[in-house]
């Protein structure tokens, strides 16, 4: 008899990074981080790292793993939050 094993189950790496970049949209605290910019562009600089620019603004986010997992073995999207670096600004001196 063949037992299946509990395995973690991604998402498509497509439907990942659309969940990724929408939370960095939603997110206050990029926001916050930008000054109230409107985000300009994201830029992805290597696994789970972003760039947000917006305004005289960038900021780094990072993707971070949540810990635990799906309840009674559930497979299911990946589990994460944001990491929101301090913002690099320009002065108006800089511009």
């Amino acid at each position: 008899m063949n037992v299946p094993l509990v395995a973690s189950a991604a998402l498509p790496p497509q439907y990942q990074r659309q969940r990724e970049l929408v939370e960095i949209i939603q997110s206050s605290e990029v926001q916050a981080a930008l000054n109230g910019a409107p985000i300009e562009s994201i830029t992805r600089n290597g696994e789970d790292r972003y760039t947000v620019t917006g305004g005289v603004c960038s900021v780094v986010v990072e993707i971070v793993d949540e810990t635990g997992q799906m309840p009674g073995g559930w497979a299911g999207p990946r589990r994460f939050s944001l990491s929101v670096g301090e913002a690099d600004c320009l002065s108006s001196s800089d511009q």
